[in-house]
């Protein structure tokens, strides 16, 4: 018995491994993503405060640009 389950695990090996990568490069990837339009969603919203901030005259602290 316990080598009827052997061999069956080492025949399905391959495809239990190569489908939780496959999964798991999809999540990064969706991942990835949704970081990426954090990112550009953040950035945007300094660039609209430090030009509030300077039309309003308000020194821009802790800032290095």
């Amino acid at each position: 018995m316990v080598g009827k389950w052997k061999t069956e695990l080492l025949e399905r090996m391959p495809d239990l491994f190569a489908s939780k990568s496959d999964n798991a490069d999809h999540y990064s990837d969706k991942e990835k993503d949704q970081l990426e339009r954090k990112v550009g969603q953040l950035t945007m919203e300094m660039d609209f405060l430090e030009k509030m901030c300077k039309q309003l005259g308000i020194p821009l602290k802790g800032l290095n640009k």
